[in-house]
């Protein structure tokens, strides 16, 4: 799933905000940050195998990338705001 401009702004309003003026990267104190525009998902681990249907845990995140360093944080989308609990 691609983030909209729309949701695309929701997110970067939403973690300036939380942040006190942006996100200092843990790793190399920059804060260049690429944000990716597509939701990714993370599953319940099921030692190995892959678990697919309606009693499966899933969480979707949104994930920035630190320009100068790579680093990368997961937030989750839910909480953000731009995916609903119950489209999980």
């Amino acid at each position: 799933m691609q983030l909209t401009e729309e949701k695309l702004e929701v997110v970067l309003k939403k973690l300036d905000m939380d942040s006190n003026g942006g996100i200092t990267c843990p790793v190399c104190g920059t804060k260049l940050w690429a944000v990716n525009k597509t939701i990714m998902e993370l599953r319940e681990f099921n030692h190995g195998d892959l678990a697919i249907g309606a009693n499966t845990s899933l969480m979707p995140l949104i994930t920035l990338t630190c320009s100068k360093c790579s680093n990368t944080m997961f937030f989750n989308a839910i909480m953000l705001g731009v995916v609903d609990k119950e489209s999980e």
